[in-house]
């Protein structure tokens, strides 16, 4: 039996079941829920360790007492489309802070229903899209391929170019890439281009010199890019992290 930590006093009061084992099961995925106020009321072991608090610093607290605001904004958003929507939703490569710093995940998150069927939260699966890449870096299939984005982020990549170093067809290539990281080659790319601009921000690198070592086309681009993966702008992104 795996574990789940979770609010007793939640699930009682709102007749709600506890996950199935099946989602706590899976691997290289944590599972979260929260109630409708923000309260995180239900974890499994994996999303805890990746925190790295105390359950208790966890289970019963809103994402704004673990989480830097920029980003428990960006998740609590998400989470009140799902809840007032009462459909699932599926993020593609979002930031979850932990306690190894910024790690990306894919992310699904459904309503909450009680046995009555009434919405009363939002629960997630998300998956660890480098524990993913670890484990298949070394597929001879993608491994020139990832190595040619990580060498060359300041050029423009094309698709055509990515399915002809791994001796592929476009179409192939597409399609194996994403059965394989679970995100297309344009989205993977997207990602380490962000993870590259944060390292040079917090180093103390310009706007400029950030935009042209990461290949964004100028600086309106990189400020899209991180409003979509943070909510804010590089430098109230950098600032927040700051204070």
């Amino acid at each position: 039996m795996i574990q789940i930590h979770h609010d007793p006093h939640f699930y009682e009061k709102n007749d709600c079941d506890l996950p199935s084992q099946l989602l706590l099961a899976q691997p290289g995925s944590f599972y979260f829920a929260k109630a409708r106020d923000g309260r995180i009321i239900g974890a499994s072991q994996g999303f805890v360790d990746h925190i790295g608090l105390p359950v208790t610093a966890i289970i019963s607290h809103e994402d704004r007492e673990i989480f830097r605001h920029d980003y428990s904004n960006h998740f609590r958003n998400h989470d009140l489309q799902v809840m007032n929507s009462g459909e699932p939703m599926y993020i593609n490569l979002e930031v979850l802070p932990g306690k190894n710093g910024l790690s990306w995940f894919s992310t699904i998150k459904s309503p909450l229903r009680n046995r009555q069927g009434k919405i009363v939260g939002v629960e997630g699966l998300t998956r660890d899209e480098h524990q993913t890449y670890e484990v298949l870096k070394d597929s001879q299939d993608f491994r020139a391929c990832i190595e040619f984005m990580h060498r060359n982020l300041a050029t423009n990549i094309s698709l055509a170019r990515l399915a002809m170093i791994s001796s592929m067809s476009l179409p192939t290539f597409n399609r194996r890439f994403k059965s394989t990281f679970g995100c297309t080659a344009q989205q993977f790319l997207r990602k380490l281009r962000l993870e590259e601009a944060c390292k040079l921000l917090r180093q103390g690198r310009t706007i400029t010199e950030t935009v042209e070592r990461c290949g964004f086309c100028d600086q309106s681009h990189l400020t899209l890019e991180f409003r979509r993966a943070f909510g804010l702008p590089p430098r109230r992104w950098l600032q927040q992290g700051q204070t």
